[in-house]
């Protein structure tokens, strides 16, 4: 991913025309990406992201200006001065006002502004290069390749050159627009125009134009089996006549029956049907459409009753013997007129308008989008608050007829993907309406959504149509109990007003809407809720030496400021209005500390500023619970013996900033922790987390196990990782580093996953085990380097060359409950979980009070050998290793294909007698994530296992980084037991396979 941060003009050395040039920071893994400027030309593959930045800025400039005019006195000073844009230094355009910034794209004859104080420190100016993957990287100056950047859809350097040398564009709208054009050629149809004579602006790159309904995870169209066809027509039978052949055709069974040509018989059985509910298969039906055409109607338009009933349409498929030219095929062809996207001059946004006239009835076009549960529709709605149910359209036409529940509805949101009629605005007095029209009678759940004029629309007059669709919803309410409810209703959970705006345009650009995405702060200052970060915009941070309002930015020229929404950890408004937020402040690249932005504002100002804090904090946070409860064990002991230290200094901190409730203990003794789980209160805290190594977790979950309530207390607390230890492979998995700091951080906006636990038996105990279980050589450069915790985790890798070195064996006997036995099958498994969508919630039932762990399928290790096991001699074990994480150390990804609840460890065997340069290149490979493919590692997927040391009194097995018995063991997995927080809620944060 990247980010535009600064945008600047730049003289062309071979024209007169000018270039724009924007700053792109790089995101990558690390925590201090490079920045590099770029031509328009180079961006070409990430024009949304130019078109975020130039929106947000646009949008905050226009709020600014407008609120100083409001807010000048003569004691503010002069107008000219009131009116000087924060942007005008970005040299950015906004809009034909006479308060426009220079650009590019004025005439020849302007002055272009003085660049000096464009330029920015620490900017990677260097060459950009691309890997045999086709990612860009940045050349460090002297080291050779630096920093990896993670944007895949970037152009290589080679197509960067040739495409800038090729394009004529320089400026940026240009190019966007150019961009959004090409887009709309590709749209099946009739052509789609763009006009937009107001401004420099162009919809939404991000919009992704489709033909046809995106059917989400748990979505299904009905068997196409039950698509019939009418079967008692010919080809011919359609082309001129549809209305008299409705008794025989099948696709109109379901259709309104035509009274007035009901036979007296007919009306008869049509009656007793009303009444018992019976079929009204071989009556005459209501024919939708007109077949023939004439002066004061055109062929193909909704007939009148269907036009004021808004009764269901039925249409013929391609399972008919009517042919391609029946008049009762219509909407499925798609939108047959050309229509035009442009830019409303009353604040409404964008508009739709036909390039033609159109008849009364006239089919328009249909609302695509994304097809989703209910479920999966009020996550949406919540996360993204209450724009986005405008977005959301319920397919409840047939519910009630059907008895289909709530839960069972599908839903369509057109937010991210749809065609043009998700420009068309709302209107109390609308020309055009929304029908259902289904081609499988069958299916109930999934029809199409279709625009009919309601009457003559002359070209170039917008179509609208009423959001609220009071007309259908008066007439429900007088509807008798139990009728069929005709109706497309829209999932809303704000009430519309009379002139209400366009719910369709970008949030961060509608200055309309009740809390608006920028939030001016003062003069020429703005708080601006951009795409995925905060953006400051303030001119005292220009050259200031001791930062302004708790920005601690001394050196600086910028004015303005980008800070990710994963970095913020409170704001809200606090006495008089004034607001504050708090965000974690990267002071390195492995450290991040809280500090505060804060601006005094008027009392009347507070209900919308507490409004916006709000707003930032929905968007800080997604699917994290705010202000959690937090039960913190810290190990004074663990590691270095650093443990109270790094927590007051970099933890305790950034909760005290995040405004978590934390109760804070302090471990005093080995199982001390197995003491604190087994007796604590589940209901009064989130998490458990612990300040220590892994020694503290691994104490934590059998604390829990011993509980009478386990499974309920497994559920229902997570357990998290601050690393304060030596080994901290929980928090690498987690939350993706080992720095406390940045861990302290994740967990603030933690989502909580499960996570596979495993039972390992041993003699007549039951443990816990939530890391990995070794025994050989991992094992014994973990257990017998203890007196070597002084150096950290390279203990760790010190005690594995060490005995690479000696080609150490360790025999031993295995039985193995394998459920994906080849490195093909392993990659495919992590390949098609890891591409699902993240899971909305956690679905896991409650377990009833008083239930413990859950039985052992295959019993203990002191149970005679499950059917189908058989014990196999290993005589030449180097290494056995069994992980439920992907990160065993920092550089040790040892388990790649690892999945947090797949209900399976990893398993890696290696031989002991490999040669020494063999069996150190082998372990080199994991830092190199080269392990997985490596022909001399057995990697597995089981569920269970048991393993019998021989031919040895002694040595080393190691469960979570303990040392346990040396005698057999035997391990079963159990699926989604426990609870923790991650960064993404759904995978490890490790490189798969």
């Amino acid at each position: 991913m990247l980010i535009v941060t600064r945008h600047r003009a730049k003289r062309a050395l071979v024209s007169d025309r000018s270039e724009e040039q924007f700053l792109v920071q790089w995101k990558s893994d690390l925590n201090t990406p490079p920045l590099s400027w770029h031509a328009i030309q180079e961006l070409v593959r990430c024009l949304e992201i130019v078109q975020d930045y130039i929106t947000a800025r646009e949008s905050a400039c226009k709020l600014a200006v407008a609120l100083c005019d409001k807010r000048k006195s003569p004691d503010t000073g002069s107008e000219d001065d009131c009116r000087t844009s924060p942007f005008d230094r970005l040299r950015l355009h906004y809009g034909r006002t006479s308060y426009r910034s220079w650009s590019p794209s004025m005439s020849s004859s302007s002055t272009a502004p003085d660049l000096k104080d464009n330029v920015v420190t620490d900017v990677y100016n260097g060459r950009l290069d691309s890997d045999e993957y086709g990612f860009i990287f940045a050349r460090s100056r002297s080291t050779g390749p630096d920093v990896i950047v993670v944007d895949i859809r970037a152009l290589t350097t080679d197509e960067m050159i040739r495409v800038a040398q090729e394009s004529k564009i320089v400026n940026a709208n240009v190019a966007i627009r150019a961009e959004y054009v090409r887009r709309l050629q590709k749209v099946k149809g009739k052509k789609i125009h763009i006009v937009n004579s107001l401004d420099y602006s162009t919809p939404s790159l991000r919009f992704r134009y489709i033909d046809d309904y995106v059917l989400r995870d748990g979505v299904f169209r009905a068997d196409i089996a039950t698509q019939e066809g009418c079967q008692n027509c010919s080809a011919h039978m359609g082309r001129n006549i549809g209305c008299e052949y409705t008794k025989r055709c099948d696709c109109l069974e379901y259709a309104a029956v035509d009274e007035a040509r009901l036979t007296s018989a007919e009306m008869i059985v049509y009656q007793q049907g009303l009444r018992e509910g019976g079929s009204t298969m071989g009556l005459p039906k209501k024919f939708p459409y007109y077949c023939e055409g004439t002066k004061y109607r055109r062929s193909g338009t909704l007939v009148p009753f269907y036009l004021d009933s808004r009764r269901p349409i039925y249409e013929c498929n391609d399972n008919c013997k009517c042919g391609r030219f029946c008049r009762n095929k219509n909407v499925q062809f798609g939108r047959q007129v050309e229509v035009e996207i442009f830019k409303t001059d009353d604040n409404r946004g964008w508009g739709l308008r036909c390039k033609e006239d159109l008849y009364m009835g006239q089919f328009v076009d249909t609302y695509r989008g994304e097809v989703i549960t209910d479920e999966e529709a009020t996550r949406r709605e919540e996360a993204s608050g209450v724009v986005k149910a405008s977005y959301l359209y319920s397919l409840d036409k047939h519910a009630e007829a059907e008895g289909l529940s709530k839960e069972e509805i599908y839903v369509v949101d057109g937010e991210f993907m749809g065609g043009p009629s998700k420009f068309m605005n709302h209107s109390c007095q609308p020309n055009c309406r929304q029908y259902t029209v289904s081609y499988n009678k069958h299916d109930h759940k999934i029809y199409d959504l279709a625009f009919f004029a309601i009457r003559d629309i002359a070209a170039g007059e917008e179509l609208t149509f009423d959001y609220l669709d009071k007309e259908e919803a008066d007439g429900e309410e007088e509807a008798p109990e139990g009728a069929v409810r005709y109706a497309w209703r829209r999932v809303c959970s704000v009430t519309m007003a009379q002139d209400a705006t366009d719910p369709f345009r970008d949030p961060a650009a509608d200055a309309t809407l009740d809390v608006p995405a920028t939030l001016a702060v003062g003069r020429n200052a703005s708080l601006t809720l951009g795409t995925d970060a905060l953006i400051v915009v303030d001119e005292a941070l220009r050259d200031a030496k001791n930062g302004c309002c708790g920005l601690s930015l001394p050196g600086t020229s910028k004015t303005t400021h980008s800070i990710p929404f994963f970095d913020v950890l409170w704001a809200e408004s606090v006495a008089d209005g004034d607001i504050l937020v708090q965000y974690a402040h990267r002071v390195s690249k492995h450290v991040v500390r809280p500090r505060i932005i804060s601006y005094k504002l008027d009392k009347s100002d507070g209900p919308l500023a507490a409004a916006w804090a709000e707003s930032l904090l929905v968007k800080a946070y997604g699917a994290a619970q705010r202000q959690k409860r937090l039960k913190v064990l810290v190990n004074p002991f663990g590691g270095q013996g650093n443990g109270q230290k790094l927590y007051d200094k970099h933890i305790a901190p950034m909760f005290a900033a995040a405004r978590c409730h934390l109760d804070v203990e302090t471990t005093t003794h080995n199982g001390h922790g197995v003491e604190i789980a087994q007796g604590l209160d589940i209901d009064k805290y989130d998490a458990l987390a612990c300040c220590s190594g892994d020694g503290i977790p691994h104490e934590v979950w059998n604390g829990l196990a011993k509980r009478d309530d386990a499974a309920r207390a497994l559920l229902s607390v997570a357990v998290a990782q601050l690393p304060c230890g030596s080994g901290n492979a929980m928090s690498l998995n987690f939350n993706g580093t080992d720095s406390p700091s940045l861990a302290a951080l994740a967990v603030i906006k933690g989502i909580r996953m499960p996570l596979d636990l495993v039972s390992v038996t041993q003699g007549d105990r039951r443990t816990l085990s939530f890391l990995s279980q070794s025994v050989g050589i991992v094992a014994e450069c973990d257990l017998a380097t203890e007196h070597l915790r002084w150096m950290g985790s390279a203990r760790f890798t010190y005690g594995v060359l060490v005995r690479l070195l000696s080609q150490n064996v360790y025999p031993a006997d295995i039985a193995v409950k394998v459920e994906h036995g080849s490195k093909a099958a392993v990659r495919e498994l992590y390949r098609t979980q890891t591409s699902k969508p993240s899971p909305t919630f956690d679905d896991r039932a409650t377990p009833p009070l008083n239930t413990g762990l859950p039985p052992l399928k295959y019993g203990t290790v002191n149970d005679p050998l499950p059917e189908g096991w058989e014990l196999v001699p290993h005589r030449q074990l180097g290494n056995f290793y069994a992980g439920n994480l992907a990160y065993m150390s920092p550089d040790a990804n040892f388990f790649p294909a690892a999945l947090p609840s797949d209900g399976c460890l990893d398993l890696v065997r290696i031989r002991g007698t490999l040669s020494r340069p063999k069996g150190i290149a082998t372990m080199l490979a994991v830092e190199q994530h080269k392990f997985f493919d490596l022909p001399q590692v057995d990697y597995q997927k089981i569920s269970a296992y048991r393993i019998v040391p021989r031919d040895q009194n002694d040595g080393y097995i190691s469960i979570d980084g303990e040392r346990v018995p040396f005698e057999p063991f035997q391990v079963e997995v159990h699926r989604s037991l426990g609870t923790v927080l991650s960064k993404s809620g759904h995978a490890f944060e490790a490189k798969g396979v």
